[in-house]
């Protein structure tokens, strides 16, 4: 196993201000109401819309209370947030952002980590981008410096 810090500039992870194809979650009938805060807490995080491009091939799904479950022909498919999270302004605008892991699974023994860059728009949380950690990474640290997230991973 190998320990390592990965330093991910958020720069190539915030191309857009919205989430999975294209797809803004923070327009239309079905995304949460705005909340009146310009932080994303963890209720917040934990009831937004993701995608895994690993593991969910139907577009964003929403979460709720930290997890999503769906089975179909090819067997069940999960996506979970799970620690650790970090909170910083990634996009200049004032808002406090977060960076969260994501752990997927499409029904066999891997579980997918993916980082995923949350944008508050105005107390919306909206999945922004995501990159792909790896099966099974264990994950130690997410921190925020300036515009750069840094992990702290251990990976096979």
């Amino acid at each position: 196993m190998k320990r390592a810090l990965l330093g991910v500039v958020s720069a190539v992870l915030l191309i857009a201000a919205v989430g999975c194809g294209g797809r803004d979650e923070s327009a239309g009938t079905s995304a949460p109401h705005p909340r009146p805060s310009s932080s994303l807490d963890d209720a917040a995080l934990g009831n937004g819309f993701y995608c895994s491009s690993d593991i969910i091939s139907e577009g964003p799904v929403r979460l709720a209370g930290g997890s999503w479950s769906a089975e179909d022909a090819e067997g069940k498919q999960t996506l979970e947030l799970g620690p650790p999270r970090a909170r910083g302004d990634l996009d200049g605008d004032g808002r406090e952002d977060a960076a969260v892991i994501l752990l997927g699974s499409g029904g066999g023994s891997g579980v997918f980590v993916d980082l995923a860059v949350v944008l508050d728009r105005n107390g919306v949380p909206v999945h922004a981008a995501s990159a792909p950690l790896g099966d099974r990474v264990q994950v130690h640290e997410i921190r925020i410096e300036g515009t750069d997230i840094l992990v702290d991973v251990t990976q096979q």
